[in-house]
């Protein structure tokens, strides 16, 4: 870890999202999203800070299809 220390948000949407897991290699981050009218799980790509120090969500896979919760890091990547 280099650099300025400051956090800076991931996601910021109209829903709550919380218990952020990075994977193993630090390119994807597994969260819980109650968007669909319940907590489910997804999975985005995390790109590093661009030029103007913004982290850059990529697309969202969804994990969980009936409701999700407590995404941990795999065991084995």
């Amino acid at each position: 870890m280099e650099g300025d220390k400051k956090p800076i948000p991931f996601l910021r949407t109209d829903f709550n999202e919380g218990e952020g897991r990075f994977s193993p290699d630090g390119h994807w981050v597994a969260y819980t999203s109650d968007e669909s009218g319940r907590n489910e799980v997804y999975v985005r790509a995390f790109l590093p800070p661009s030029a103007t120090g913004s982290i850059i969500a990529g697309e969202k896979w969804p994990v969980s299809t009936a409701g999700g919760g407590g995404p941990r890091r795999p065991e084995r990547y």
